[in-house]
């Protein structure tokens, strides 16, 4: 008789039915989901994990605290993204897994991830203008290059001394010319 482990417990099931609906409410299931600011989730996973509280879908979730605004500001400057990554990670383990949760964590947990949010944020918009900035300046270098080529296709002295000094005037015959 085949056996159905659940991939987040471990505990073993006699169907594949009993095991998917153990998984629908498994924490430890739903905290071996990548979260979604390390990898691209369906929004069926994304709504799962936010169901679980204390994961970074969770607290996205939930309202800034009241309070919070120096402890915000204080975690922006003083944390740099991968930082604000692990400690997000870590407070998820702790709150997920523990059965009395303090309110102090919970704040915690969604601050962070809040500040997370917003960096993941401000990083995709450099990003974007960087990009774009690179185009605009590809552009402008070929156009440079293109004016160069036409104008260097033209007499060796210049468009300007050609048309000032010139011993032909414009008309006639094309190559032949109209001597002045």
């Amino acid at each position: 008789m085949e056996q159905f482990k659940c991939s987040g417990c471990d505990e073993l099931f006699s169907c594949n039915t009993e095991r998917n609906h153990h998984q629908l409410n498994c924490k430890k299931y739903f905290l071996k989901i990548e979260p979604s600011f390390r990898a691209q989730l369906s929004k069926k996973k994304r709504r799962a994990r936010a169901s679980v509280q204390g994961t970074y879908e969770w607290a996205l979730r939930q309202p800034l605290p009241k309070n919070s605004k120096k402890f915000r500001l204080a975690t922006d400057s003083k944390y740099i993204q991968s930082d604000l990554e692990e400690m997000v990670l870590q407070l998820e383990r702790e709150i997920a897994l523990t059965q009395l949760v303090s309110e102090k964590n919970l704040n915690r947990q969604i601050v962070v991830s809040h500040v997370l949010k917003q960096k993941i944020l401000e990083a995709s918009e450099i990003m974007a203008d960087t990009d774009l900035q690179k185009k605009v300046e590809a552009e402008h270098k070929k156009l440079k290059e293109q004016r160069k080529r036409d104008r260097s296709q033209g007499s060796a002295l210049g468009g300007d001394f050609e048309t000032k000094f010139s011993l032909f005037v414009p008309g006639g015959a094309p190559g032949l010319g109209k001597r002045s």
